[in-house]
Parts: C-alpha cells; structure tokens; sequence
C-alpha cells in the first residue's frame, strides 16, 4: 500500500549511484578478487533479479545493464510496480515484473529451475518476517558464478526506530 520511496514521477533519478547494482561491476569484482574466477555460461541472456524492487530501482538497474540483459522485477506493491513501469516507458524491453512475496517467487524460482546471474536485494531483506529461510533458498536459484548482492541496515543505526515503538508502545 505504501510504495517506497514515494518519489515525484517526474523528478529525475540519480541513477548514478545505481552502478554498485549492476551485474557487471558484480562480475568485475568477483574477478578481481578470485584467483580462479568461475566460469560463466556467455551463451545464454543474463538473468538479474531485482528483490523489492520498489518504483525506482528498475528503472536505475536498466541504465546500467545491457539492454539484452533479462531483468525481473519483484515487489509486494502494484503501486510500486506500476510507477516502476512507468519510469521505464521507453526502456520497458527485457523488464518483467511481478507483484508478489519475496518469499513465494523464491521458492517458485527454485521449484520451477530458474535461475539467475546476478541478484539484488537492497533493503529488503529486514522487512521479511522470516528472512532466514530466503537467505537459505537465494543460492538455489543463482547459477554457477553468479553474484549476490545483499545490504540490510546495521542494528545501530536503526535504534532509534526501536526506541520510539517502545514509546509508542508505552503510549498505547
């Protein structure tokens, strides 16, 4: 019900700072960093998934992956979604999107063998009432040498949300 961030549709996004999203600054580093980098199938389309993606993460993804470049969006809010597409009018190509639980689609993707080549769950995973069992099932569906990856805010920087539901709670 409540899309996030609730931006004007016609305030232009900084989609600058998306590149730490993009799959291939993922392959890059991964590359950099392993002394036997694991072999990738080249042949078949990038597969990337977007995990809550809200309304503008689809639309910063998609200036930084190829255009042949298969990205699913998922989020549990049509209105997300919907705002989503319609940042993306003229680059909707390859952008598929689903209104559904994070946690459904995962274990569909795994029961259905999908797989994907890059995974992006920005701020996500902290609003799941389970978020264990969705780490546990994300490395079913990546295929070998994908990447993953995860941000989820430290517990210090979200003590004062803690603090004032105690007080709300208090308050009744």
């Amino acid at each position: 019900r409540f899309p996030y961030p609730q931006y004007p549709l016609l305030l232009p996004l900084r989609w600058q700072e998306a590149y730490l999203g993009s799959s291939l600054l993922a392959a890059s580093v991964v590359r950099q960093s392993s002394a036997s980098p694991p072999a990738i199938d080249r042949t078949a389309t990038p597969q990337i998934l977007l995990l809550g993606a809200g309304e503008t993460q689809p639309a910063m993804i998609r200036r930084w992956e190829p255009k042949t470049h298969q990205i699913t969006a998922i989020d549990l809010s049509a209105r997300s979604l919907s705002r989503a597409r319609w940042r993306n009018l003229t680059h909707n190509k390859n952008i598929r999107y689903y209104v559904c639980c994070l946690e459904n689609f995962v274990a569909e993707a795994k029961a259905q063998k999908r797989r994907f080549d890059h995974v992006e769950a920005y701020g996500v995973l902290h609003h799941l009432t389970a978020p264990s069992q969705v780490l546990a099932q994300l490395p079913k569906v990546l295929n070998p040498g994908a990447t993953l990856r995860l941000m989820v805010y430290n517990s210090e920087s979200r003590r004062f949300f803690r603090h004032l539901k105690g007080f709300c709670r208090i308050l009744k």
